[in-house]
């Protein structure tokens, strides 16, 4: 509970003070629900006290990944695709590109094995191929569906700065698997920065003492390099 209370706090700072930037640490969303509270995750705070659709950004130097779906049930995750809002997701791709100034292309997933093989495996790789249309519109050029077992492959990888992935463990299990603790979580379509480390709360690893705190000191870098030009370029993309 004590971290849920600290986290609130942070947070009503960061909303009403608009040079500040947050930097949180990983938290049970287990105990915190436990404890009777309905708490989804940090990026679903940040996105009501904000009142924006935001989206959840894995940044590492080599490579980043936007899930489209976060944290819900594999289920569900067909019917939420539909429900993701384009436009909302066009901005914060233009801000991604006004910060971190991508120097590859952009890739999306596809939903099913081998992009659905023309339908006969499912259908909802349409979802994917009508958003790099809408994207075409805005001039974005986002090249998919791409088989996800292809995309994060290295020699296909090496072409894309940035990937869309349609469900969480669909992109951050290659990206932590590829990144390590180096990577960061940063979330897309706030005005000002909050990033986090890129893995759990780690109990088992106090426990015994073998702490790594990678993660934290590469989110901290990440705050003092990139936390001025957040804010210069919001509103601007």
């Amino acid at each position: 509970m004590r971290s849920y209370h600290v986290f609130q706090k942070a947070l009503k700072l960061f909303v009403e003070n608009s040079s500040t930037s947050l930097v949180t640490l990983p938290v049970s969303k287990e105990f915190i629900m436990k404890a009777g509270i309905n708490f989804t995750g940090h990026t679903e705070e940040l996105a009501a006290a904000f009142q924006k659709n935001v989206f959840m950004c894995m940044y590492h130097k080599s490579f980043s990944v936007i899930p489209l779906t976060n944290h819900i049930a594999l289920s569900q995750v067909p019917r939420k695709l539909y429900e993701v809002p384009l436009e909302p997701l066009a901005e914060s791709i233009r801000q991604y590109t006004a910060i971190f100034a991508p120097k590859k292309k952009f890739a999306w997933c596809g939903v099913n094995p081998h992009c659905g093989e023309n339908g006969r495996i499912g259908t909802e790789d349409e979802f994917v191929r009508r958003g790099v249309d809408f994207f075409a519109q805005k001039s974005i050029l986002v090249d998919g569906p791409i088989s996800a077992d292809a995309v994060f492959t290295k020699k296909v990888l090496n072409n894309y700065s940035l990937v869309l992935a349609n469900y969480h463990d669909q992109g951050l299990i290659p990206f932590k698997a590829l990144a390590g603790l180096s990577g960061v979580n940063t979330t897309l379509g706030l005005p000002r920065l909050r990033v986090s480390p890129d893995h759990g709360t780690a109990y088992a690893q106090t426990e015994t003492k073998s702490v790594d705190v990678t993660g934290v000191l590469a989110s901290l870098q990440f705050a003092l390099r990139f936390a001025e030009k957040w804010q210069q370029v919001s509103g601007h993309y």
